[in-house]
């Protein structure tokens, strides 16, 4: 297998293990204290990657503080990029786990198509990578799949779609995550290209733990979390596909391109928006479906090979097919029932 194809199929696992994430941790949060779930979920993470190390560890690797030593901690300049990557990285979390307790899976998760968007920015900025006219286009079908979300709206008005887009907190707080986390992706492939994924991932994923602790410390002058009660079976499953998803994404970084990476890890949006209707019951799937695929499209467009011509053509088919797909593909109307003959009674 060549390094494009070991990418792919890291990527592709990356995809399938952060759907898993999603559903594990919305379920973790129904209902549940949101700093103690966190805290908790990334205790998960950071215990699950430590037992990966140590496994490699026993087959022959070098311990992770080697590849720090070696890498990391060598420059000035790497530590305070390692920390900002850090805090950014935990406000991006603070914003994704708040999303997805005050708000619909099927609504929420989708958004986070708008990281490779904001990627191709800075990428641009931190990589060097610059965009094309064709991800222009891509960023362009990315927007309209979000105002899609809100279809139903137009009824009220051709504004109305941005204003519920507006409206709605966990649409909000979940384009936030996207935006830190297209500069944190950036970071993150700059970082591994100095240590390693296994190492950079353990040390993400301490850090990360460090981050929450400060959170949860600041948060008793305020109330005392409680451990009671919580979710206890969500939260590892989520901790463990959390560190699954950490380690496919990192050595997927690797091989392929930070844009491709993160439009092949969003493409599981899809299996999550699905998981929101069967397993939590949320309403309006198949606009929220529809509208999912064209994000998901969009974000593919960021990377396709495609000249001007076919990637304009692709973009104008899911434009129609997003706007009026669900009208081809809707049950007809049932028939009005047939009209009441008034008989009138004539006396002979």
């Amino acid at each position: 297998m060549t390094s494009l194809d070991i990418g792919l199929v890291l990527a592709c696992g990356c995809a399938a293990s952060n759907a898993l994430m999603d559903v594990a941790q919305k379920k973790a949060l129904a209902r549940q204290p949101l700093y103690p779930t966190m805290f908790c979920a990334r205790m998960t993470v950071f215990a699950t990657l430590s037992v990966v190390l140590l496994a490699r560890m026993g087959l022959g690797s070098g311990p992770p503080w080697q590849g720090l030593q070696s890498g990391l901690l060598q420059s000035p300049q790497v530590v305070a990029v390692l920390i900002l990557d850090c805090v950014l990285v935990g406000c991006s979390a603070l914003l994704y786990y708040r999303a997805l307790q005050v708000s619909p899976l099927s609504l929420t998760v989708p958004f986070l198509t708008f990281t490779p968007v904001f990627l191709v920015v800075t990428s641009d900025l931190v990589l060097h990578e610059r965009p094309t006219v064709g991800q222009i286009e891509g960023v362009a079908v990315v927007v309209l799949g979000s105002v899609l979300m809100y279809r139903s709206q137009f009824r009220f008005g051709w504004l109305e779609p941005v204003r519920a887009l507006a409206r709605e907190p966990g649409s909000r707080y979940m384009l936030l995550a996207a935006l830190i986390m297209s500069l944190t992706n950036s970071l993150d492939k700059w970082l591994i290209l100095r240590s390693g994924s296994y190492t950079f991932a353990w040390l993400y994923a301490l850090c990360s733990c460090v981050f929450f602790s400060v959170v949860l410390l600041a948060r008793l002058r305020v109330e005392r979390p409680s451990f009671r009660h919580l979710a206890w079976k969500a939260i590892v499953l989520a901790g463990v596909a959390d560190a699954a998803t950490l380690l496919l994404q990192f050595a997927a970084l690797t091989h392929l391109r930070a844009v491709l990476t993160i439009c092949i890890k969003r493409s599981g949006i899809l299996a999550t928006v699905i998981a929101g209707w069967l397993i939590f019951g949320e309403s309006d799937i198949g606009e929220r479906l529809t509208a999912a695929c064209v994000m998901v499209v969009g974000a593919m467009m960021l990377y396709l090979s495609l000249n001007l011509v076919q990637q304009s053509s692709l973009m104008v088919v899911t434009a129609v097919l997003g706007i009026w797909g669900p009208r081809l593909f809707a049950p007809p109307p049932p028939l009005p029932p047939p009209p009441t003959q008034n008989i009138e009674n004539k006396g002979v």
